[in-house]
């Protein structure tokens, strides 16, 4: 049985940093995942530097050899938008997913993924039926087949805000039919 099928509950602090966020209507933007240099967290963290809309907050999951430095950034930049969070069980994930309004699915484009990319997160997201925002452009797109959510093909951080911005835009009923088909194309 996968974690998809248990119904594991959020730890109470975790749950209160949502609802706090939540009660003061806040648009979460979600990231799961190792904080490595192949995640491009730096061009996240930019692109929410730019975030003119108050209500949008990005929460990144995770650890990696990248997140003292990325938080840093935000420290020094004086980005009050981002917030991170140490890892968690993995059959919490489900839970955390459930929390978050958009998900985000970082990447550089490169030569290297010519021939397609795996990146597991990609299929917790289906799951989740959450709209994705993803800055890597594959052969194998999934998130533009299931029309799940947008890709960024410029790497720009005025490029992903504006995606972040468009995404969250979007009527809560638009972001869920958006997050359903990407669940549908996974589960069929």
């Amino acid at each position: 049985e996968g974690e998809w099928d248990q119904k594991i509950e959020l730890d109470e602090c975790y749950k209160l940093f949502f609802n706090q966020l939540k009660s003061e209507k806040k648009k979460i933007l979600g990231y799961i995942g190792g904080h490595a240099m192949s995640n491009a967290l730096d061009l996240l963290i930019d692109a929410m530097a730019l975030i003119k809309d108050q209500s949008i907050v990005a929460v990144l999951v995770g650890k990696g050899s990248e997140k003292e430095r990325l938080k840093k950034i935000v420290i020094e930049k004086k980005i009050i938008n981002v917030f991170f969070i140490d890892p968690i069980a993995k059959n919490m994930i489900p839970a955390l997913l459930n929390e978050m309004d958009v998900l985000y699915l970082g990447g550089r484009n490169s030569p290297l993924y010519r021939f397609g990319t795996s990146q597991t997160k990609l299929f917790d997201y289906f799951q989740a039926a959450k709209p994705i925002i993803q800055t890597i452009s594959p052969p194998n797109n999934y998130v533009e087949d299931s029309k799940s959510g947008i890709t960024i093909e410029n790497n720009s951080p005025q490029s992903v805000a504006l995606g972040i911005e468009k995404l969250m835009s979007y009527s809560r009923k638009e972001r869920m039919e958006m997050g359903l088909r990407g669940k549908r194309y996974c589960n069929t």
